[in-house]
């Protein structure tokens, strides 16, 4: 478990590694064809890549060096819906409209290619009224950039739609996406290296049945590939970890019930001494760092403050979220002195309730994938303070302590930047 368990891993080897994520800081020069900062332009997982299709009429579309994505049955537009369009990398945005490309977002990264040219990457035929309002709007080839607004990897700047030049009435919805070097309609990359892969694309004379389009018969006019039997999968959430609340009070706490009412005083409360606030890691109060958090007695855990006789009696509420990648059965070790409840999606997952020396408590819970509530209330009363939370998900590994990166001190999927 712990850090091992939590990094995105692919779950099938694809035809192109058009998944992978590199994310800097910094800017950052690439290959001119591999630009390995992008991530997908959607969360969805049901969309596909569609390189080139017929219209009704018969005419052949071609996507002329960018990627279409859609989402529906492959080679049949009437089935094609709607889905939110994402910022491939941090960058700079602004909306625009053109005859071709409708209405479109256009966003300028950091990163550059070996000559220095900025990347920039365009999601074109996007629904009318669909980006966020904060996207200013200008004439396409603008260059203020001053202006332009921030946009983070994987924020909604859209909804994928089907204006611009079309053939399409009511069908045809479908994520026009480019990678350029320099600017709008600029040396134009191929960031998958689709293009280099010819006979993925539709032939000029495209004439064979759509039945013969499938499989691996990719040189005639298919587009059945890629994504088929290998659908993307989205990176997960990286947490800042837990919300955390410390209340000293100047007499015993003993209970649970003793604790949580601790939790209701304030200043000018009978037995209040002081509190804060601050965000942690983990859980993770005791010996093993005594650096950072306390040393064995934890006396003055909440520090700051004037110490008096009953200085080493305080609450502790630990509060936030925690992120499972995989559904399953998990397995919790609590390390205490002295009580503590552990709750998750408010169900009592373990408890001790009293006065002890260091003690471990385990406990099993079966968890879904997704985003959890979950807090832990701890309480001492004189002498050692321990509370490490630690986990693993079979009875034959060694119990780990939970990282940083699954905790989170809000809920992301009310960011819209993830799918639920």
């Amino acid at each position: 478990m712990g850090k091992s368990f939590f990094k995105y891993k692919r779950l099938f080897v694809c035809l192109i590694a058009i998944a992978g994520v590199v994310i800097s800081n910094n800017p950052r020069s690439y290959a001119l064809n591999n630009p390995q900062f992008l991530t997908l332009p959607f969360l969805d997982s049901e969309v596909k890549i569609q390189q080139g299709w017929y219209y009704t009429d018969g005419t052949l579309h071609k996507p002329k060096g960018a990627i279409d994505y859609i989402k529906g049955q492959l080679d049949d537009s009437t089935t094609w819906s709607s889905f939110d369009v994402v910022a491939a990398a941090d960058g700079v945005a602004m909306q625009s409209s053109e005859k071709g490309y409708g209405i479109m977002v256009l966003i300028r990264h950091e990163e550059t290619d070996m000559d220095g040219n900025r990347f920039f990457t365009l999601y074109a035929h996007l629904e009318s009224d669909s980006i966020p309002n904060r996207i200013p709007f200008f004439e396409r080839h603008s260059t203020n950039y001053d202006n332009w607004v921030p946009v983070k990897i994987g924020e909604v700047i859209g909804r994928v739609g089907h204006t611009g030049w079309s053939k399409c009435t009511t069908e045809c919805d479908h994520l026009h996406f480019e990678v350029l070097r320099g600017g709008y309609y600029k040396n134009p990359t191929d960031p998958y290296d689709l293009q280099g892969l010819r006979d993925r694309y539709p032939c000029d004379n495209c004439t064979e049945e759509v039945s013969l389009c499938t499989g691996s018969n990719f040189t005639i006019c298919g587009s059945n590939y890629l994504w088929t039997q290998c659908p993307p999968v989205v990176p997960p959430p990286m947490g800042d970890g837990l919300n955390s609340r410390w209340v000293d009070v100047n007499f015993p706490v003993t209970s649970l019930a003793t604790a949580a009412s601790v939790l209701s005083l304030g200043p000018g409360s009978p037995g209040y001494v002081a509190e804060q606030s601050f965000p942690i890691p983990s859980i993770d109060f005791g010996d093993r760092d005594p650096a950072h958090y306390c040393s064995f007695g934890c006396d003055g855990l909440v520090t700051g403050y004037t110490p008096t006789p009953y200085f080493d009696t305080f609450v502790g509420q630990m509060t936030g979220y925690i992120y499972i990648a995989t559904e399953g059965n998990y397995f919790f070790n609590t390390l205490v002195d002295d009580g503590f409840r552990l709750m998750i999606d408010g169900q009592v997952v373990s408890f001790f309730d009293g006065l002890t020396g260091i003690r471990h408590v385990e406990s099993t819970i079966h968890l879904t994938a997704g985003i959890h509530e979950i807090e832990m209330l701890a309480y001492e009363n004189e002498g050692g303070f321990w509370n490490e939370l630690t986990w693993r998900t079979s009875s034959l590994t060694a119990y780990e302590l939970i990282p940083q990166e699954v905790f989170f001190t809000y809920n992301p999927f009310d960011t819209g930047i993830y799918p639920e």
